[in-house]
């Protein structure tokens, strides 16, 4: 339905979740198309990786309040995804892809 609308603005609560990893994948390339064609799209998404590798900005929250809101990479360097869910996060380089994937840990 939201396609068929064609706003110029795409408003997605978890658009991923409950679908295996390829419909996940799919999904995504979907909103890399509809960010192509110059729609700007706002997602709430809890998947951290997601957020942080397909994602231009991120806005982390913290018991409602905004934390920081800004590039995944600003983001990931500022440590505050460490201190709110109290994780070890690093960043693996996949180099035949150009990009960076996130790993967790407790």
């Amino acid at each position: 339905m939201v396609l068929a609308q064609d706003t110029d603005y795409i408003f997605l609560d978890e658009p991923t979740t409950y679908l295996d990893i390829n419909h996940q994948l799919e999904i995504l390339d979907i909103i890399k198309e509809l960010k192509n064609m110059g729609k700007a799209v706002i997602m709430v998404i809890h998947d951290l990786n997601i957020a942080l590798t397909h994602c231009d900005k991120v806005c982390l929250l913290d018991k409602g309040e905004i934390v920081i809101f800004d590039t995944p990479e600003a983001v990931y360097n500022s440590r505050e995804i460490e201190r709110v869910f109290r994780v070890k996060c690093d960043e693996v380089y996949m180099e035949e892809k150009g990009q960076s994937q996130y790993v967790f840990s407790i």
